[in-house]
């Protein structure tokens, strides 16, 4: 007789493995090598006359530039926590490792703040797929790059292309819907399957690991 329990059980342990492997890939791999790799698809991918700070930072540098000021397993994964560490830190980048392994994130120029709901227009704000190594800049409703919500960690997008909620290692609340205000790849259709899995590897997800580094001008 198959026991159900001891296969729950089992498969339960698995994913506590599978998290922790993809969480040692996440540190050693992109954290260490990310902002190498980013800097290039930023170069191809934004306007020359918005002059991001991060785009002109290259190499060795760009450790010396920027400083880790939330990380979610060390800091706690509520919007609190979130919010009183990157609140009024200026230009930040931010990096997400979902449950399916997938590492995506966002850039803004400006700080993120914590007040119950407010629009922000950031012209220079973009999103990407370092898994893809994909940059996806901002091409409608530029009014809502951003979303400051003092209840979220961070939203990106009128359609909310990212969506991360507090508590977001115990909960699939955070979704990505791309294409609400950032590109989409050549094919995609917003609100489709295919656009809403494509950043996360799935449209609603547990969020494995964050990290949030402020770029020092």
């Amino acid at each position: 007789m198959v026991c159900i329990k001891c296969i729950s059980e089992q498969n339960h342990e698995q994913n506590i493995i599978n998290d922790k492997q993809s969480q040692l890939l996440f540190d050693r791999k992109y954290l260490e090598e990310s902002f190498e790799k980013l800097i290039p698809m930023l170069n191809e991918e934004i306007d020359s006359d918005l002059k991001a700070t991060i785009v002109n930072i290259t190499g060795f540098r760009i450790r010396q530039q920027t400083q880790l000021i939330y990380k979610g397993t060390r800091d706690g994964f509520k919007a609190t926590n979130f919010h009183s560490l990157c609140d009024n830190k200026g230009p930040n980048i931010s990096y997400i490792l979902s449950e399916t392994g997938q590492v995506f994130g966002g850039y803004t120029s400006l700080s993120w703040k914590s007040p119950k709901w407010e629009h922000i227009k950031d012209q220079e704000a973009l999103i990407f797929s370092l898994t893809k190594n994909t940059v996806h800049k901002q091409y409608q409703s530029f009014e809502r790059a951003l979303e400051h919500n003092k209840g979220c960690l961070m939203i990106f997008g009128k359609g909310q292309d990212i969506i991360i909620e507090s508590e977001c290692n115990n909960n699939q609340k955070s979704h990505c819907n791309l294409g609400g205000t950032y590109s989409l790849p050549n094919g995609y259709k917003f609100e489709e399957k295919q656009a809403k899995d494509y950043l996360a590897g799935a449209y609603n997800f547990k969020v494995i690991e964050i990290e949030v580094y402020s770029i020092l001008t």
